[in-house]
């Protein structure tokens, strides 16, 4: 599941830290997926970093949780971000429509 996703980090107001890999990505937002039990977010600020690990660089910007569900032992999260993702980033390629 998600073996070559892009992962990332996500950091709260209070210092928590918790690894994730993105399941879907848009301009507006990001769902993420861990296995690391995430009890304490709620609507407020959330600094995210998504890491591309073919171009060793990360990017960081700020999000606020939209939703969250558990599937077994695997948390999915819904992120809305506070400015939509900019062009020319290496999310182009992911946000690229698919030739058939």
């Amino acid at each position: 599941m998600g073996s070559g996703a892009m992962q990332g980090e996500l950091v709260d107001a209070a210092g928590g830290r918790w690894i994730f890999k993105v399941w879907d990505l848009g301009e507006g937002g990001v769902c993420v997926f861990t296995q690391t039990s995430i009890d304490n977010l709620d609507g407020s600020s959330i600094q995210l970093t998504i890491f591309d690990r073919f171009e060793r660089i990360d990017h960081r910007m700020e999000a606020r949780l939209a939703w969250q569900a558990q599937e077994g032992i695997t948390y999915f999260l819904g992120l809305a971000f506070e400015t939509p993702i900019e062009s020319g980033l290496f999310y182009d390629r992911y946000l690229a429509p698919t030739k058939s």
